[in-house]
């Protein structure tokens, strides 16, 4: 528990300091991008294919979360504030290896990478924080080129099975054997 209000803290300090510094710019997204991946961290790309957002321009995009949106964010941030009835919630298994394991088949999604949205001094901050708490090496972090947001997953979680194709055409009868001589 000790450990879970250090988290805590330390996500509740970033936050006020990211939204009251001066520096941060609001998030806008530019570009999303169509990802072939070998890991779903996406630190193992087979292909990436970065489309800009017809009109991106900053400050174009004034349009904000609708209220519907805002208070499931609200209902999600509410779950920690009381950390006893967290704990359950925050000890879910969340194995790095799950995000960093590479498939026999790979995976494909529309993404929104992070990387040169306003977060990247936030997210460096956060990451000294959490170490502070807890100490060095108690998380594994995805590499900053890596950090994205999955808009929409485009392939199956999981592999198709093999389709089983019979031929259904007519089959010559075996050969005769012929009696040696």
């Amino acid at each position: 528990e000790m450990e879970l209000r250090a988290l805590l803290a330390a996500a509740e300090e970033c936050s006020r300091s990211c939204l009251a510094s001066s520096k941060a710019p609001p998030m806008r997204v530019s570009s999303l991008a169509v990802t072939l991946w070998q890991c779903g961290s996406h630190e193992r790309l087979l292909s990436r294919h970065d489309m800009a957002l017809r009109d991106a321009k900053p400050g174009d995009d004034t349009s904000g979360p609708d209220a519907s949106q805002q208070a499931y964010v609200s209902e999600v941030l509410a779950e920690t504030t009381d950390p006893v009835a967290y704990l359950p919630m925050a000890q879910r298994p969340g194995d790095i290896r799950r995000y960093r394991e590479v498939r026999s088949w790979p995976g494909s999604s529309l993404v929104a990478f992070v990387g040169g949205l306003g977060l990247d001094d936030a997210l460096v901050t956060f990451r000294e924080r959490v170490e502070a708490a807890v100490g060095p090496d108690v998380y594994e972090w995805m590499s900053p080129a890596a950090l994205h947001c999955t808009i929409r997953a485009l392939s199956p979680a999981a592999p198709p099975k093999e389709a089983v194709i019979q031929d259904e055409r007519p089959q010559a009868p075996p050969a005769a054997e012929s009696a040696p001589m």
